[in-house]
């Protein structure tokens, strides 16, 4: 039905009356305004709240505010599920205020997101003064290098095994420097080390983990290991041994399975029953195929040799 005729200039008035209020938003302090709700709720990654932020920011043609809001805007790509924007942004972030470890940040975690991760190391090691290698690692607060962490490390595997041993110890020892007391992070460092045959710098790095982290029997299961490649045996068992002891349920870690292994390479070598162990570690684990065959090794070694015993503790 038509609208009166009366009408129409009413309802012409009231939306040249609404046009400047929508002209008049301001996505700089609409990104502004956006982002500091999506802070104060504490919203997950990837959440709506970060990319209508991100869209805002976006709308900003002013380039005075757009530079001011590059560092907060890079952060908030990565929230909301953009970190290749955010590296961009990042990276003009840090084109004009300086190559700082918090400027450096986000980039350093859209990089790691993304797999680049020959750039990460070369953009980390040449942020931050002579020594401080770790600068942007240090900078990220302890949720977003977990995060990294997580991404990182299977690259550094990967480089180490093509060749690129020096990328992938940095990222290690990195890490180490950002949080000096992470057990896990130290021995890390420590098989690092010891796969490139730097094995006094491994060994001190497996000390260091071990006075931070005295109770945690993966360390000491991994030292224990490290003593035997040294041609240490003896002390080899006697960490594994206490590996064992240290498990929450024993037998639910690699410490026997190590254990046993020992035993069928040098028969009284480890110390234990090692039969009794890996049967009782079996019904723990009975999914553990090679401390199964270990076992059948073992126990067919003893019927074929009769006069071999183990010793035991």
């Amino acid at each position: 039905m038509a609208l009166p005729s009366s009408a129409v200039p009413a309802l012409v008035l009231g939306l040249l009356a609404l046009g400047p209020c929508l002209a008049q938003q301001d996505p700089a302090a609409e990104f502004d305004a956006v982002r500091a709700r999506a802070v104060a709720s504490g919203s997950p990654a990837m959440d709506a709240t970060a990319k209508e932020a991100l869209d805002w920011f976006l709308r900003i043609e002013d380039p005075a505010a757009r530079r001011l809001r590059l560092p907060a805007a890079a952060a908030v790509a990565l929230d909301a599920g953009r970190p290749a924007l955010a590296v961009d942004l990042g990276r003009e972030a840090m084109e004009l205020g300086g190559a700082t470890p918090a400027l450096a940040v986000p980039v350093a975690r859209g990089l790691a997101a993304t797999g680049r991760f020959e750039e990460l190391v070369v953009l980390c090691r040449s942020v931050g003064a002579a020594g401080q290698e770790a600068a942007v690692f240090v900078a990220m607060d302890p949720a977003d290098l977990a995060r990294v962490e997580g991404q990182v490390l299977p690259l550094a595997d990967r480089a180490m095994r093509s060749g690129r041993t020096e990328d992938a110890l940095w990222v290690f020892d990195a890490l180490v420097q950002a949080d000096p007391d992470n057990g896990v992070r130290l021995a890390n460092l420590a098989l690092t080390l010891r796969h490139l045959g730097r094995r006094s710098e491994a060994a001190a790095a497996y000390r260091q983990a071990m006075e931070v982290a005295p109770t945690d029997d993966q360390i000491r299961s991994d030292h224990g290991l490290f003593l035997r490649a040294c041609g240490n045996w003896a002390q080899a068992a006697v960490e594994l041994r206490r590996a064992m002891e240290l498990e929450a349920v024993m037998g639910a870690g690699p410490a026997v399975t190590n254990l046993v292994q020992m035993e069928v390479l040098r028969p009284g070598s480890s110390g234990i029953d090692a039969a009794g162990a890996a049967a009782r570690a079996l019904a723990v684990r009975p999914e553990a195929a090679m401390l199964r065959r270990l076992n059948l090794d073992l126990v067919g070694d003893r019927l074929r040799n009769p006069d071999k015993r183990t010793s035991s503790r």
